[in-house]
């Protein structure tokens, strides 16, 4: 009989090296937590996040907001820091146009090479609502024209992508749920050219039902009629355990 190897979750990755047979702990991102990780062929982003100690306990006195870019390789099982935000918190001394540091945000992969982050804060200070993306290819932040209406500053909200459009909805901004959608085009990113478009305001009761909440989850879902993205759970003081969906393309697109 053949023994399948358990499915689990373990605490750590350590890699191995046949040369010299090591499994040390790799040298990576410190603890956090509210980050953003992606991928992008064959390694993994982890951007931002609010410092833990180690073991994942919250660090005494005032909470440290990271902005560090992170990449791990898959093949090379090892991690490299290609951009941090400056030491002073105000200047960047390495790379150009980064997002300041921040939690809370969410990040995209469009096109397999740029990764592009928007919204969250630092403590109780809000990020703009500027689009930030950063070129896989060339290891630098880039400058692009977000044209349209850009959803306002916001922490806690999900995101998800459905083929070149980036879904956007939910979160907060410390005074009011935050439950409208919005939609990112950026199948003319190549060109430095994206797209805002707002489609849903979230004033009915199904959109603050779906979307009025912070720390809600979106994920794509492609079904027999089109396109659909899914929203669940979060909070609004109280945990929700519901589930909405919003069609966003037709059968016809889905070919």
């Amino acid at each position: 009989m053949r023994v399948r190897e358990p499915i689990e979750w373990v605490d750590d990755v350590y890699p191995f090296t046949p040369s010299n047979g090591s499994t040390a702990a790799p040298k990576g991102p410190r603890p956090r937590a509210a980050h953003s990780a992606n991928v992008v062929g064959r390694e993994v982003l982890v951007y931002g996040g609010v410092a833990l100690a180690p073991g994942g306990a919250r660090l005494q006195g005032e909470e440290e907001t990271l902005g560090d870019l992170w990449v791990y390789s898959i093949d090379d099982a090892e991690w490299r820091c290609p951009w941090r935000w400056g030491e002073d918190g105000e200047k960047e001394k390495e790379g150009a146009r980064g997002p300041t540091p921040r939690s809370g945000h969410v990040a995209c992969v469009a096109k397999d090479r740029y990764l592009l982050v928007f919204g969250g804060g630092a403590g109780n200070v809000l990020a703009s609502n500027d689009l930030h993306a950063y070129d896989c290819e060339t290891g630098a932040w880039i400058d692009v024209a977000a044209r349209g209406e850009a959803p306002s500053p916001r922490s806690g909200h999900a995101a998800c992508v459905v083929e070149n459009s980036w879904y956007v909805c939910g979160g907060g901004d410390g005074e009011r749920a935050t439950p409208e959608t919005y939609r990112l085009d950026f199948s003319d990113i190549d060109e430095k050219v994206v797209r805002w478009s707002a489609m849903d305001p979230g004033t009915d009761e199904n959109a603050v039902r779906a979307a009025g909440k912070e720390g809600l989850s979106l994920v794509p879902f492609r079904g027999s009629t089109g396109d659909f993205i899914l929203a669940f759970g979060g909070s609004d003081g109280t945990c929700s355990d519901a589930l909405s969906a919003m069609r966003v393309s037709n059968v016809d697109r889905c070919r």
